[in-house]
Formats: C-alpha cells, structure tokens, sequence
C-alpha cells in the first residue's frame, strides 16, 4: 500500500503510555499454556481435527486444530484442559488465542464459545461467552478475523451464561467450543487453538475505567450528554463526521458546540472527514484504494488539528468496518481505533490498540446487546469489581427514541448518576491509552 505521506506532519511519539504497553503485553507475557507436546488437553467431535498440529501456530512449535463436523449442535467439537490446581484470578483476566483458519471456515462457524469452571468435579460451577457468532460477527465488523492470530481476552463480566456459583478466585476447567451452521460434509468449520494466559490487570484503574464515546457528531452529545455530564467533570469523547458539523440545524453538533465540548475537557475525535465515505457499506473498508483512506484519515486530522482538538489520533472505524490491512497501513499514524465489537470487554493494558471493544448501546434493549439501565448498572457494578476498561458508545440521546441506535435521555441521565454514585472512573480515549 502506497500514501503521499510527505504531505502531512506524521504524529510524534505515538507509541507511549498504554500503548507500549499493549505491544509489550502482547509479545512477551509468557503463556501459561501454549499447548505444546503433552499439554493433556482432550477433544470431543474432533476426529478431524489434530491436538498437536504442526502446520501453523502462535507459538513453540504446535497449536490444537479443532475441525467441526458439519452437522452444527448436535455434534459440537470441543476441547478440555485437564483439571487444574485451582487458580485464584482475582486482578487478572484470561487470554485465549485463536485463529479462524479461514474466510470458508468463518462462513461455516456458527459459534465459538470459551468456557471456564470450577468446582469439585470438572465444570461443577461455570461461565461461557460466545466470542464469535457466525451470523452477526463474520463481517468486516467482527473482532476476530479469519486467517490470523487473534488474543481474546476474558474478564468474569464476559461470562454472561452462568451455571452455579462463579468463583473467579478458584478457577480449574477451560474449554473452547466450537458449532457449525450444520452444512453437511464439506462445510466444517476449522478453528486452530494457541494457548492460555494470565494477563494482570492495569494497577493504575484498581475499580476500572469507563470512557463514554458519541459516534456521528448529533447535537445531542452537547444538549443532552454535556449537559449532564458536566455536573460531574466527566469527559467525553465524540468521534464526529467533517462535513455534517454545521449542517441540518439541531441535528448535528455546530462549530460553537464543538468549540464548547471542547471546553468541557471533551476530546473531538476521528471518524470521518466527508459523510460519504463513512456511510459506505464496511467505511474506509469499502474506499477504493489505501491512498484514498489514507487522504481521508489525514483531511480528518487536519481539521481536527485547526480545532485544537486533542483526539486526532484516535479514530472510531467508520461502519465499524476493518481488515487487517487497514489496521497494519494505519497503525503508524493512530494511538487506538474503537470498533463495534462488543461480546467480550476491553482490557488494560490492551491487547490491540486498533481494535478496541466496545458496549453499543442501543434504544433500552432486553435483547442482545442488552443495554438496558439495569444490565448497564450491572457492568459498572462489575467493572468496579473486576477491573478493566468499559467503553460505552453512544448516538443520539433522545426522549423518545426513534430508531435501534437511539438512546432515551432519562436513561442517559440515570446511568450517569449510578456511575457517579459507584466512582469509577471516567475518562476520554485519549486519557487512558496514554495514562
């Protein structure tokens, strides 16, 4: 990929703070399994698959491959770890790493679903979460991207399926489950398995953090969201479109408004110079050539720049669409860039600062995502708890919504009050990936 990069100032210094210590994190924490030759994991459902495969892994010199067998639940295959001396995990989160094998496999994957357990027996007490369902996450919004090594960490407020008392201080069984879309042979689905680590959690946020981030640049991010959150100092981070500020009048954010958010210690953040580009199927993942992106990512920073603004290195991907080309030819002129992913939460340090999770929170659901006040409150509840890093994304406020991305303002406001009321932490992107 090629950019005229000698037009614009490159960003000094990107990676510090947090930063660095997602790339150090990443690379040097040693596993606590990378389930090399005698590892003792077991399968099920998995005669084609290969619990010591030697044709890819993360690390050593093997992983476990785990081939469904195309007949979906039914016939689920599964790997175990054996029984382990129970492992206390309090301030600390679990990583997994896996790789779809495939753009075919990732077609045919149903779901991929990390269990952990305790108890007496194996699995006598459990939690699960499905890190990948096949029919929303196998798009170009998914955290987990086919054909590469992806770490997935896990935090005790992941496990939304519970059976039996979690006890996250003494932890024995891991198991990773993996269903196809019952496509019959020809069709299984292939998942390849790295290994399993303990990742401590950032000592600087011992309850958590929590960042609160407005997509698109709607003035109700100031007439509804600063209004309220100013009563408490909190900070926001509006990720806003160039070229909607000014425009359909009560509507979208004004100069003056941005100017004032600013004011309030609101970082103005990347998302797209010109609303064309972000409305395109998959955003910058849909634009014709990396030069193209690459003129539109710095027209954005340019702008930003003659605001004063302080988030012009952190970018929300447009349509929450990114490959891992996107990533790799951007990642010299970015601190961190928030997807849409939202089926496991964000960790700190990070594992990828170009992929940052994110709860997103639609009009008072009960159904997945479940964002309505009471399942919100019991995220801040855990992010105190357990730690780690609760980003809430929000679009318009409204008192009375309208469409699935509107959020009720009574809401809003009760949310804000329990997080107040809790005391973790708010703070901006900007602010926590830098320190």
């Amino acid at each position: 990929m090629t950019a005229n990069v000698g037009l614009y100032r490159s960003p000094p210094a990107l990676k510090v703070g947090r930063v660095s210590d997602a790339v150090q994190e990443l690379y040097s924490t040693p596993a606590v399994s990378t389930v090399q030759t005698g590892h003792g994991w077991t399968g099920t459902n998995n005669a084609s698959g290969d619990l010591n495969y030697t044709g890819d892994f993360a690390q050593g010199s093997q992983c476990i491959k785990i081939v469904t067998t195309g007949a979906g639940a039914a016939s689920a295959s599964t790997v175990r770890s054996p029984r382990m001396t129970a492992i206390d995990l309090t301030g600390k989160m679990l990583r997994f790493r896996v790789k779809v094998l495939d753009a075919a496999s990732m077609g045919d994957l149903a779901l991929l679903t990390l269990y952990v357990g305790g108890g007496a027996s194996a699995f006598s007490w459990y939690g699960n979460q499905a890190v990948l369902v096949g029919t929303d996450d196998a798009t170009l919004g998914g955290f987990i991207k086919a054909g590469e090594w992806c770490d997935v960490t896990i935090n005790p407020i992941d496990l939304g399926t519970r059976s039996g008392t979690l006890d996250w201080t003494a932890v024995r069984d891991l198991q990773i489950r993996v269903q196809d879309t019952a496509g019959g042979a020809g069709n299984e689905a292939t998942v390849l398995f790295g290994g399993w680590s303990i990742v401590a959690n950032e000592a600087a946020y011992p309850h958590g953090v929590i960042s609160l981030t407005f997509d698109d640049g709607y003035t109700s991010s100031h007439s509804v969201a600063r209004a309220k959150m100013d009563g408490y100092g909190y900070p926001g981070t509006a990720f806003v479109i160039h070229d909607r500020i000014g425009t359909n009048n009560g509507y979208y954010l004004t100069a003056a408004e941005l100017d004032e958010l600013v004011t309030s210690g609101w970082d103005i953040a990347l998302h797209a110079d010109k609303d064309a580009n972000h409305s395109l199927t998959n955003g910058l993942a849909s634009m014709a050539s990396s030069d193209a992106v690459w003129h539109e990512l710095m027209d954005n920073q340019t702008w930003l720049r003659s605001l004063g603004a302080l988030g012009i290195y952190d970018l929300a991907w447009p349509r929450g669409g990114y490959t891992m080309e996107l990533t790799s030819f951007l990642t010299p002129y970015l601190a961190s860039a928030r997807t849409v992913s939202y089926r496991t939460m964000e960790k700190l340090p990070v594992v990828d600062p170009m992929r940052l999770r994110t709860n997103l929170l639609y009009m008072d659901k009960a159904v997945t995502p479940n964002t309505t006040v009471s399942t919100l409150e019991w995220y801040v509840d855990q992010t105190y708890t357990h730690g780690g890093w609760l980003i809430l994304t929000f679009h318009k406020i409204l008192a009375s919504p309208v469409s699935g991305s509107d959020f009720a303002s009574a809401s809003f406001d009760t949310l804000i009050d329990y997080i107040a009321t809790k005391g973790v932490p708010v703070e901006t992107m900007r602010e926590v990936m830098t320190g």
